[in-house]
């Protein structure tokens, strides 16, 4: 009889790594139940409360940036850019746990685990989530064994042999879901829903112009056909909240604006358009729905992966794709009006971007690893 399976999983702090990791490990929960998981992240910003409900075991590294020197890495070289500190601490955490394999989910805690596995020989495979990779991964690649890609344009940055497109683990997400959090929230259901939403904690740049867009779109014929959801975001709650409750009084549509939707992977399935960033799990999670997004790149995004995202999707006919030093209010309305009027393009933009999206991503990757375990 075969032994529990053990995987560590390098899930980084931000949502962009652990949530991915948390939709792979659920999916091998599914399938073999007495696997046994670990998450490791960065000490003093790893979320444990959210990994441990899920049922899962945690642990923390003294992990941080690595600083880009150039050039093309041989592993050794690799080893080096990484600081030792933090490889010890994965070290003596392999030692401890005995994984079969390890999985990175890219960041910076990514490396240190990658290289400590490649150490002790354990198999290791990384994913990239970008159409663009960013350092940690681009170092990390060299000693894992797969790379794991959500976006087409990624593989040219890495060895051929080594890459398999598995697009981007999302949480499961349903129509029913989104339409009983729809209604919750008070929305008919013949009308377009717009989601506005620029992450967890928000955007301060999509605050500032969608609440300086919507009277002008409460002017305008196509008023009466919409609703809008505008997630403000919990860091910008206490600055902007109190001007959409005030904005709302004067608008000839619903608004509901809300710090956030923990469920907002589900409502994406039962709203028309959603205003938002270009990070790579929230375009997954949308294309994964079939909604149709506009894309507001961040400007701050590492190596521009936000742009790169974004005009992934534009190419792919899957997305509307405006850059932040181009959009006022009055180019905002006039792009939101656009799509509404042009049902049409709006509905075969919707059919280009769930071509894009990969719902079955977190299975495949789940039972990848286990081969990885495995063998």
């Amino acid at each position: 009889m075969h032994k529990p399976i053990r995987i560590v999983m390098a899930s980084g702090a931000t949502g962009g790594h652990l949530y991915p990791c948390l939709a792979i490990a659920d999916a091998i929960r599914l399938t073999y139940p007495d696997a046994r998981l670990l998450f490791v992240g960065p000490k003093g910003k790893t979320d444990e409360q959210l990994i441990q409900a899920h049922g899962f075991e945690s642990a923390t590294i003294s992990a941080s940036g690595v600083s880009r020197t150039g050039g093309a890495f041989r592993p050794w070289q690799v080893l080096k850019a990484i600081s030792f500190a933090p490889v010890a601490e994965a070290l003596r955490l392999l030692r401890q746990f005995r994984p079969h394999v390890v999985f990175g989910a890219g960041g910076y805690v990514s490396g240190p685990v990658i290289a400590a596995a490649w150490l002790k020989n354990i198999p290791r495979a990384i994913l990239e989530a970008n159409a663009i990779p960013g350092l940690a991964n681009r170092l990390a690649a060299r000693l894992a064994n797969s790379i794991f890609i959500g976006f087409d344009p990624a593989a040219k940055y890495f060895s051929r042999r080594k890459v398999v497109l598995m697009g981007n683990p999302v949480r499961t997400g349903s129509k029913a879901e989104g339409q009983r959090i729809r209604a919750d929230l008070g929305f008919e259901e013949g009308k377009l829903l717009i989601v506005v939403v620029g992450g967890s904690l928000g955007s301060r740049f999509l605050n500032e112009v969608m609440l300086s867009t919507l009277p002008l779109l409460s002017k305008h014929r196509v008023a009466s056909r919409l609703q809008v959801l505008h997630c403000v975001g919990k860091r910008f709650w206490d600055q902007f909240g109190k001007t959409a409750t005030r904005v709302a009084v004067g608008l000839n549509f619903k608004y509901v604006a809300v710090p956030f939707v923990p469920e907002l992977h589900n409502l994406f399935y039962a709203c028309h358009v959603v205003v938002c960033r270009g990070g790579a799990m929230t375009l997954s999670e949308i294309a994964a729905a079939g909604a149709l997004p506009i894309i507001i790149p961040w400007p701050g995004a590492a190596n521009n992966e936000q742009l790169a995202n974004a005009q992934f999707f534009q190419r792919n006919g899957a997305a509307v794709l405006i850059e932040e030093k181009h959009l006022d209010e009055r180019r905002l309305q006039s792009i939101l009006v656009e799509t509404i009027d042009n049902d049409a393009d709006a509905r075969k933009m919707r059919d280009n971007c769930r071509r894009i999206g990969r719902p079955d991503a977190a299975k495949l990757i789940a039972s990848a690893l286990m081969g990885f375990g495995r063998r």
